[in-house]
């Protein structure tokens, strides 16, 4: 899998769109290798570092929207 050494960074000003955006961009990545991972029964230990890196695991859900 080919891909930048750094993930795009969620920023707490950022808008939904721009979550979406870098969601979107490290899927793209993401997806790169995925069957051969998955063939090969490999864990994405890569994929969750640059994904917890990202800083989308830390978004959260405003309470009208059903979060805390």
């Amino acid at each position: 899998m080919t891909a930048p050494a750094h993930a795009p960074v969620v920023s707490p000003t950022w808008t939904s769109e721009d979550a979406v955006s870098v969601a979107r961009t490290l899927a793209a990545h993401f997806a790169e290798g995925a069957s051969r991972r998955d063939a090969e029964r490999i864990l994405p230990g890569a994929e969750l570092d640059r994904l917890a890196e990202s800083g989308l695991l830390a978004i959260t859900v405003p309470q009208e929207y059903g979060g805390p």
